[in-house]
């Protein structure tokens, strides 16, 4: 564990505590019921192997709830967001829209783990991606287009264009037989997560063979 005392200094500095930022972490990657956010949140990985009880989760769920970084998804919002979508031709997002009844993180709920993240040397996965990061992953996100017991194929997306190579290459560093290759296509206007500005990148898609 880092020292425990520069973690809570840090987290008392940016005005939340470190259920809140579990919470928030925890639901970034996956938005949740209610029932299961304070659950799902009790692992230390998600603070910076802080320990942390169930009744802490609960709290931080409700003061996040409160403060507005999560919310409750709604059948209009999200009908409201389909079709901005639609409008703006946008492909994505990638990792799809959370479900009715779930809760996700708000914009600000965001913007409040980045400013949090702005001093910290590792990357995470809300955050803009960084130069180091795209060359050693080429793809930012991949989604799966097929899967049976033979091979899956796989569609990566990137802001910057791929190098064939490299990537068929990272795959067999992995283990994985390629068995076909696109060329990487540009794309005008894509997001990961509903909450990203939509920007111009490029697809690539690979096939790969299953393990036998």
């Amino acid at each position: 564990m880092r020292n425990k005392v520069e973690i809570l200094a840090r987290f008392s500095r940016h005005g939340f505590l470190p259920a809140e930022y579990a919470v928030l972490s925890q639901t970034g990657f996956t938005p949740r019921p209610p029932s299961e956010v304070a659950r799902h949140s009790i692992d230390s990985i998600y603070c910076f192997g802080l320990p942390l009880t169930l009744a802490e989760c609960e709290t931080a769920v409700a003061s996040c709830l409160d403060k507005g970084w999560l919310f409750v998804v709604t059948e209009s919002w999200l009908q409201g967001i389909e079709s901005t979508l639609e409008a703006g031709q946008v492909i994505g997002p990638i990792r799809g829209l959370p479900l009715a009844g779930e809760i996700d993180v708000s914009k600000s709920g965001i913007e409040v783990l980045q400013r949090f993240h702005a001093d910290e040397p590792e990357r995470r996965s809300f955050d803009p991606p960084t130069l180091a990061y795209l060359e050693r992953h080429p793809f930012i996100i991949t989604e799966t287009l097929e899967l049976n017991e033979s091979h899956r194929k796989e569609r990566g997306y990137t802001f910057t264009r791929p190098n064939p190579e490299q990537v068929l290459a990272g795959y067999r560093e992995m283990g994985q037989v390629v068995l076909s290759a696109s060329d990487p296509v540009p794309i005008e206007r894509w997001c990961i997560t509903w909450r990203d500005d939509p920007s111009d990148g490029f697809m690539m898609d690979v096939e790969i063979a299953n393990p036998q």
